[in-house]
């Protein structure tokens, strides 16, 4: 998906509206998504981190007011999944509250404010156990996007620097070049083991053994800094 850059609430409904559902009780709006009848959003920023906290709406009379930024594929959703105040997760009809677009860094995934004044939504289940799960899962396919791009960009640049000439040879044969681009293929061959593998509750992040204090290498004391034994002419001297 990240390689094609495709324009599409993949992430937004199939895979973090899904799993915040997995962890509510909402049978009939699972399976809605799952069928493709439905998109879903969850009123939660993706830039949000698992487990941080985030904003929430409130709910007075029964009914839910208040504003949330930066939802991404707001516009194109049938229900939202919001947050609310009192701890819970509210199914929210689309229809009900006002979606007004905001300009995103990222044309393919476009953000809106949405705004609730008096919009009647339906409570499914704690808001903390499912937007931490959905959160959880967003960041690991987040990764797997962003790999996908940087690998694109990196094969399509050496394609480039392979055709383009210069004093009559192809530029990518240039020294200075060579280093920069094995740099970059190291910095994409890390992206896709942490994409791969990332860390969590039950396996979390480790740290390198080269990097752990309990593995640092002992310095040894360089040469002017070694105690000197006497010589055999300061001893017979003495």
């Amino acid at each position: 998906m990240g390689r094609a850059v495709a324009p599409v609430p993949y992430l937004t409904s199939a895979v973090v509206a899904t799993e915040a559902l997995l962890a509510s009780d909402a049978e009939d709006l699972l399976a809605e998504l799952a069928s493709g009848r439905k998109i879903g959003v969850l009123a939660v920023s993706l830039s949000v981190a698992p487990g941080a906290a985030h904003k929430t709406v409130r709910l007075e009379n029964g009914t839910l007011h208040g504003e949330l930024t930066g939802i991404a594929d707001a516009a194109a959703a049938d229900v939202l999944l919001v947050p609310g105040e009192d701890g819970g997760l509210y199914a929210v009809d689309a229809g009900a509250v006002t979606v007004v677009p905001q300009v995103s860094l990222d044309l393919t995934r476009p953000l809106a404010r949405v705004v609730f004044d008096g919009a009647a939504g339906r409570r499914i289940g704690d808001a903390e156990t499912a937007v931490r799960r959905a959160l959880r899962a967003g960041a690991g396919l987040l990764a797997s996007e962003q790999l996908g791009l940087a690998d694109w960009t990196l094969t399509e640049t050496v394609r480039y620097l392979k055709e383009r000439k210069q004093f009559n040879r192809p530029v990518g044969g240039f020294q200075a070049l060579k280093h920069r681009l094995a740099q970059l293929w190291l910095e994409v061959v890390s992206l896709r083991a942490a994409a791969r593998a990332p860390p969590t509750p039950s396996r979390p992040a480790r740290t390198p053994m080269w990097r752990s204090p309990s593995r640092r290498p002992t310095r040894r004391p360089s040469p002017s800094t070694r105690p000197r034994r006497p010589s055999s002419c300061t001893a017979a001297s003495a």
